[in-house]
């Protein structure tokens, strides 16, 4: 079993343990380029709605050209358009409509 398939089945493992919440973005042929994905600042909280494609497309923007050792020093979160302060992956909950920001 290669390192790749041992880290997915411990992310999936994490995941139904409820120990962190996984996000599949796909790869569009099922219609999630277009699914929502939810980011909120850490800052001023203000949340932005963007689909999955879009977030894609701004993350490559960031990283384009960065080799390996430059992405691991660099800080390629996108941010708030409000006050420049960190927007972060979240999801929405179902019950209140809130956006939960992962890992929190």
């Amino acid at each position: 079993m290669n390192k790749t398939v041992m880290i997915a089945i411990a992310v999936l493992c994490l995941a139904a343990a409820g120990i962190i919440t996984y996000i599949s973005v796909g790869g569009g042929t099922d219609g999630t380029k277009s699914k929502p994905i939810y980011l909120k600042c850490t800052e001023c909280g203000k949340v932005v709605e963007m689909s999955v494609g879009e977030y894609e497309k701004k993350m490559k923007e960031l990283t384009e050209g960065l080799s390996q050792l430059e992405l691991m020093n660099t800080d390629t979160s996108l941010k708030c358009p409000d006050c420049s302060g960190r927007l972060q992956v979240g999801y929405k909950d179902p019950d209140t409509g809130e956006v939960v920001l992962i890992g929190n």
